[in-house]
């Protein structure tokens, strides 16, 4: 099941596609791969957990070590 884009709190434009985030107070709680690049989703970086997710995404698809203090709350199976 797809979420709608309103669902997100971050997109990310990943070079394999562009991901769509989901976020509590401190934790990452999905990572979707979005069929299609979109937008109308604001990435205000107001949140310093939107920065660091942002920041070790980066790092991630760069193949740098990841050293980075996100939590993960997965919901489900």
């Amino acid at each position: 099941m797809t979420q709608s884009i309103k669902e997100y709190d971050l997109l990310y434009d990943s070079p394999v596609g562009q991901l769509g985030v989901c976020i509590d107070k401190e934790s990452i709680t999905n990572i979707s791969w979005l069929e299609q690049k979109t937008s109308g989703l604001s990435n205000s970086l107001d949140s310093r957990l939107k920065k660091k997710i942002i920041s070790a995404l980066d790092e991630y698809f760069k193949s740098v070590m990841i050293n980075t203090e996100i939590s993960l709350c997965q919901k489900g199976t």
